[in-house]
């Protein structure tokens, strides 16, 4: 089961955030804990790339990727028995979404998030077509 998708600047700005269940996350708080937890990553292991954080009950799956001149990270918090076969095409799907759609918006340092809340939509058509149990939480829950 996924948790919640957050999608943030590398500089740790959070982008767009969509919550699958009644779980206390702050998408701000978790996008700077990600930043620095991956700042710190890099100064041990030049040249890796912080890709899963592993909690008893609940993973962090991590992949970056760069839309025209702006480098994105994707972030899906999951049920550790989800397959990172399913999130990886989660991710390419919603990665082409951005790339394709919202790459131009993307380029905007002033952007406003709320743009990026067309995602919803377009995340909710992918699950139901994936046979997804897991319904988006309203925004503003």
């Amino acid at each position: 089961m996924i948790y919640a998708i957050m999608i943030f600047s590398d500089g740790g700005i959070l982008l767009y955030d969509a919550l699958f269940e009644k779980i206390t996350i702050q998408g701000d708080l978790i996008a700077g804990f990600v930043g620095a937890l991956n700042q710190f990553g890099l100064k041990l292991f030049p040249g890796e790339e912080l890709e899963d954080i592993v909690f008893t009950r609940h993973h962090m799956c991590l992949s970056k990727h760069k839309i025209m001149e702006k480098e994105i990270i994707l972030l899906f918090v999951h049920d550790p028995k989800m397959s990172h076969v399913d999130i990886k095409k989660i991710t390419t799907q919603l990665y082409m979404e951005l790339r394709n759609k919202f790459g131009l918006l993307l380029q905007d340092p002033l952007m406003e998030r709320s743009k990026l809340f067309a995602l919803d939509e377009f995340i909710e058509k992918t699950f139901v077509n994936e046979r997804r149990s897991e319904r988006l939480l309203p925004r503003g829950h």
